[in-house]
């Protein structure tokens, strides 16, 4: 791959990153200032357990995206980054610039959602 273009990609993970992390942190933090301890009735007690389970749940996705994201940075470190992870064929440019941190090709990405649904 341009050297440049690699570059490129991984100034939009980096990137990518940092927001990441931002937001997981902001989510943690939002997440532990709805908890309080005084007295409510069920109605408030069901709300704020609602919204801090929300607010938990966007950071662990938020957590599995970082994984991706540090993923796709390892493996531009060690020379693979932009080989799809099952066919060794290089993923697309257009497929990298939407999804930087993407595994596979296109192809492959759509085979496995097919065997995945069954259809």
């Amino acid at each position: 791959m341009d050297p440049r273009l690699l570059n490129r990609y991984k100034n939009k993970l980096l990137a990518l990153k940092q927001d990441l992390l931002k937001n997981v942190q902001k989510s943690q933090n939002t997440g532990k200032e709805t908890y309080r301890d005084d007295l409510k009735d069920l109605a408030d007690q069901a709300s704020d357990a609602y919204e801090k389970e929300f607010l938990f749940g966007l950071s662990d996705s938020e957590r599995k995206l970082l994984s991706e994201v540090e993923t796709a940075l390892y493996k531009i470190e060690e020379g693979t980054f932009g080989r799809c992870e099952e066919c060794g064929e290089m993923i697309n440019n257009g497929r990298l610039e939407a999804v930087p941190y993407a595994r596979l090709c296109l192809s492959c990405q759509s085979a496995r959602e097919k065997r995945r649904t069954g259809f």
